[in-house]
């Protein structure tokens, strides 16, 4: 098999789906829109919740980058690039889930 074959179909790292996956998990530390909301009792607070739009979208985004570019991860991905592009996937999916669950829904 020559090199030109081994080399056709093959996506270089960092692709634009890794590139966009980083700055959608990012853009929460940058950007919000966000709404907080209180129940008093007594004086006292007794609940409160807050919920991140930019975080949810992004987040959501994030991990949807992530799952695509796992899909095509073998077929399409050179050897020598596989550790990368598997680490770069772990880190946007990891990212994204945090804003969707930690700032945005405010799970915790």
């Amino acid at each position: 098999m020559s090199d030109v074959s081994k080399s056709r179909g093959s996506i270089k790292f960092p692709s634009q789906l890794e590139i966009a996956g980083i700055v959608l998990a990012a853009m929460p530390f940058v950007c919000t829109f966000s709404t907080t909301s209180t129940k008093t009792v007594n004086g006292r607070v007794v609940e409160e919740s807050s919920t991140d739009y930019v975080a949810i979208l992004a987040g959501l985004a994030a991990v949807g980058l992530a799952a695509a570019i796992l899909a095509t991860l073998f077929p399409n991905t050179a050897q020598e690039d596989r550790i990368k592009r598997i680490g770069a996937i772990v880190v946007i999916a990891l990212l994204g889930a945090y804003q969707l669950l930690g700032p945005g829904l405010g799970v915790f």
